[in-house]
């Protein structure tokens, strides 16, 4: 019984990823597990340490950078030998690739949005350009784009907009450039990171080069 609620808990662990675009063009992702941050890019800057630029510092961190090189090129070496040893018409065609990665990712995409609780904090865009028609054009795209991905979110998620949150499209023809304020919140489990895993695997069993092989 212990082993078998540990099990349920870790399968039940909440996941939350926040993505983040400011109107200065910064993008941040944030991925938490049980509150704790797990991961976040771009790595906020590590404070300046005056030990970290002493001559020895400095020589041990060009060993490390010297040692890193020598393996990637190590690791580049049997993959462009492989790449030559393959006979002609044995890689699948550039379309039945496309279809393959197009199909994985609404796998991924569509599953992982069936499983999320998603919070929209802000999406604010602001469209602007040097020309005013140009300007007119660009909201009537941009505001249709919003307003399908706002619709697949609201079909496919379970979606929630803040109270009082900035959401939506405005032209502004004294502006030049196009400013985007983006704060969304998406809310899963480990289990249903393992559910798209084992989907997007089993998408990946019955890719065409898998089954030009079998053949």
């Amino acid at each position: 019984m212990g082993l078998l609620a540990l099990i349920l808990f870790i399968l039940l662990i909440p996941l939350t990823v926040t993505v983040r675009l400011d109107d200065t063009g910064n993008t941040s992702v944030c991925l938490r597990i049980l509150g704790i941050r797990f991961f976040r890019t771009p790595k906020p800057e590590k404070p300046v340490r005056l030990r970290d630029y002493t001559p020895r510092a400095m020589k041990r961190r060009a060993k490390k950078q010297a040692k890193k090189e020598a393996k990637k090129a190590a690791k580049k070496k049997p993959k462009i030998a492989e790449a030559h040893s393959q006979a002609p018409g044995t890689e699948a065609s550039l379309s039945d690739k496309l279809s393959f990665v197009t199909g994985l990712a609404k796998t991924i995409f569509g599953r992982t949005l069936s499983h999320a609780r998603v919070k929209v904090y802000r999406l604010a865009v602001t469209v602007a350009s040097s020309d005013a028609a140009k300007t007119a054009l660009l909201y009537g795209a941009i505001s249709s784009a919003v307003a399908f991905l706002l619709e697949t979110l609201e079909q496919f998620s379970n979606l929630k907009i803040a109270s009082g949150a900035p959401v939506g499209v405005q032209a502004d023809f004294t502006e030049d450039k196009c400013h985007v304020d983006l704060h969304v919140r998406f809310h899963l489990r480990v289990i249903h990171l393992i559910d798209v895993a084992i989907r997007a695997m089993l998408q990946a069993v019955r890719s065409p080069r898998s089954k030009s092989h079998d053949s």
